[in-house]
């Protein structure tokens, strides 16, 4: 099985949209007890004003997603992170936050990223150049930090220490 082809940057119109939302919903919200709908209730509006990094293998198979949202002309917040299980472990979760924190940070120059990670993402963050900006708290009853990642701090490539 091969493992990815290349990263998009689509919004919520874009044919692949569907099937990211597919995969989100599995691998993502599902373990969390949520569905999209359910999830479209609790957020209303934020996928729409996201821009989605999808990770594409084969034709047409998104294996990766995750969204970048506005929160001001400064800052964003990475959210909705997932890689599929049959390709973790392979880079595209690193290929996906590097394309996102280089969009934010680079092209559209925002201050800095955040994101709330579960207790087992944080030494993927670290590995990237992120850094706790919170204590533990519950999200969806799973323990969470919120981390970040500064322009100023390295962020410009998303890749930071290894």
């Amino acid at each position: 099985m091969r493992s990815m082809d290349e990263v998009l940057r689509i919004c919520c119109t874009h044919p692949l949209y569907r099937s990211a939302c597919d995969l989100r919903e599995r691998d993502l919200l599902g373990p969390a007890g949520l569905t999209m709908a359910a999830y479209r209730r609790l957020c209303p509006g934020f996928d729409e004003k996201a821009e989605h990094f999808l990770a594409i293998s084969e034709p047409d198979r998104v294996i990766g997603c995750v969204m970048l949202v506005p929160d001001s002309a400064h800052f964003g917040r990475l959210a909705q992170m997932v890689v599929d299980r049959d390709f973790q472990r392979r880079g595209i979760g690193r290929a996906l936050v590097k394309a996102l924190t280089a969009r934010a940070l680079c092209e559209l120059g925002m201050s800095a990223v955040c994101c709330h990670a579960r207790r087992e993402a944080y030494p993927f963050y670290q590995r990237m150049g992120w850094c706790f900006d919170s204590e533990e708290f519950e999200e969806a009853g799973i323990p969470h930090r919120k981390m970040r990642i500064d322009a100023d701090a390295g962020g410009q490539t998303g890749i930071g220490a290894r």
